[in-house]
């Protein structure tokens, strides 16, 4: 018969204490670090959906505005007719009026709905010289919008304003075939021009309501058939580039 001595004893009451300590350890040190990490993932995804969820109100806005140039004891005066076509209230935090900012206009405009904005102390740098008022609204979720018409030119020698347009001017080399013209707009995907055109025509204007990009496709045309395609050019119509020549090879 065997008798278990003190030394052994001890040592499996060391051995105890040892796994007791390492259990600790576990879960003083390891297990609040998993927690930790669950913690980080978690807010990483709400923050995820948080993202997701500005950028989609981002996307969801949809404003149209208009310029209304007016006189008014005989200083220009303009107004902006901003119509909210979109599901959500749009903040405008600041309008653009060339490289001025006016950011004395804060307002919100509530779904399906319109407001006036009215800017009666515009600057006239040169009382003898027309100016041009280029101008952009800018939403608290960041995007910017320009206007839906031509941009607003005051002449302050005749005090009169007069509306620009964004022009696509298509120009012919040699005049000696005819052109079938298409004009698109690349975001919306309207076919803004879709003409055909005689062979003495050497320049044709085409008029755009808007800034934007916009494809031109122009083909040789005879008949009632598009024949070779001569050109097939994205243009992109700006504030500062309100005017862009196409041409058209030989």
């Amino acid at each position: 018969m065997h008798t278990i001595g003190s030394s052994c004893r001890r040592r499996g009451t060391s051995t105890v204490f040892g796994v007791m300590i390492f259990i600790g350890i576990m879960f003083t040190a390891v297990i609040p670090m998993f927690l930790v990490m669950n913690q980080a993932d978690t807010l990483q995804e709400i923050r995820k959906v948080e993202v997701g969820r500005l950028d989609e109100e981002h996307a969801m806005e949809d404003i149209y505005f208009y310029l209304t140039p007016t006189v008014v004891d005989e200083f220009p005066v303009l107004t902006l007719e901003i119509s909210n076509r979109g599901e959500l209230a749009v903040r405008i935090t600041r309008v653009w009026i060339n490289d001025t900012l006016r950011d004395d206009f804060d307002c919100i405009i509530p779904p399906i709905s319109d407001m006036d904005l009215v800017f009666d102390s515009l600057t006239v740098p040169d009382p003898q010289e027309s100016v041009i008022y280029h101008v952009m609204a800018v939403t608290d979720r960041g995007n910017i919008f320009s206007p839906t018409c031509g941009i607003p030119n005051y002449n302050p020698v005749l005090k009169f304003w007069t509306m620009g347009d964004y022009l696509i001017d298509v120009t012919m080399e040699k005049t000696k075939h005819s052109l079938h013209i298409i004009v698109k707009n690349e975001v919306t995907e309207d076919i803004l021009c879709d003409e055909d055109l005689p062979y003495w025509w050497n320049s044709y204007p085409i008029t755009v309501p808007e800034a934007g990009t916009y494809r031109v496709k122009i083909y040789q045309f005879y008949g009632h058939v598009k024949e070779r395609l001569l050109v097939d050019q994205v243009v992109i119509l700006s504030l500062s580039c309100s005017y862009v020549e196409v041409r058209v090879p030989a």
